[in-house]
């Protein structure tokens, strides 16, 4: 496995990059490795984010595990949830 900051070097060049990753001419992603804790939480997390998309409203994970969510609608602002709060 890469040295960390080297790791955060490649995946952060891969999101800024609008070409595609290609091998032998097939597109492929990359994802960062995510713990088993870290997925249980986003596992938990999944009817929220199945309402959200339901609704057309975006959402981005944030690391280690933080929910970010924007909506246009007035009622709804800007909001964050994280486990480190």
């Amino acid at each position: 496995c890469p040295h960390p900051p080297l790791r955060e070097d490649i995946l952060n060049t891969l999101k800024q990059n609008s070409q595609p990753l290609l091998f032998h001419e097939a597109p492929i992603t990359i994802y960062p490795d995510l713990s088993w804790l870290t997925l249980q939480a986003r596992r938990i997390l999944r009817p929220i984010t199945d309402q959200l998309r339901a609704r057309n409203i975006r959402y981005r994970w944030g690391y280690p595990l933080a929910l970010s969510i924007t909506h246009k609608d007035p009622h709804i602002q800007d909001c964050i949830y994280s486990s480190s709060t």
